[in-house]
């Protein structure tokens, strides 16, 4: 198996990534790779700070080697520091930009959101099929899909993941 963990930056990407390594090598899962650094990323940063597009043909292709694809939420609050900008309009249009490329080269994606155990128990889920569910509908994504995949607001998306978080 292996899976690609796209978001902005300040999205948890890296903490998602060690935590689903470990579990699910805990799990019995041992031919796994995790990838939170991926050439899309790279490309979609490129696209929107520089305008420059050129690295998507490679990026999508390489898109193609995995088996599933999570998208982090921006339900975490921004970490300011390690040299990075601060604010969150440039979080918002990269992530933004995650779901209109996604979506444009028809590539299935669940989003994952919460804090701490559930964040992870949300990419878990994503990635496990469920007990009853055929692999084919586990590759097919449509389980997943919701709204807010579809429509690509960052400020619906916060407030959908904000309610999912405090029980609201």
């Amino acid at each position: 198996m292996k899976i690609a963990i796209l978001g902005a930056e300040c999205t948890g990407k890296t903490t998602l990534r060690r935590g689903l390594e470990e579990a699910l090598s805990n799990a019995g899962w041992h031919d796994v790779v995790v990838d939170d650094n991926t050439p899309l990323m790279t490309a979609i940063y490129r696209d929107v700070l520089h305008a420059d597009a050129r690295q998507y043909p490679a990026a999508l292709a390489h898109m193609q080697t995995f088996t599933h694809v999570l998208v982090t939420a921006l339900d975490l609050p921004w970490a300011a520091g390690d040299n990075r900008d601060e604010g969150s309009s440039q979080q918002s249009a990269i992530h933004q930009r995650v779901h209109e490329v996604l979506r444009l080269h028809n590539m299935a994606y669940a989003m994952v959101y919460g804090r701490g155990e559930q964040r992870l128990q949300t990419a878990i889920s994503a990635v496990i099929p469920s007990a009853g569910e055929s692999q084919a509908e586990a590759r097919s994504y449509q389980r997943w899909l919701s709204g807010c995949e579809k429509c690509s607001d960052p400020v619906c998306e916060h407030r959908l993941f904000q309610g999912l978080t405090t029980g609201s």
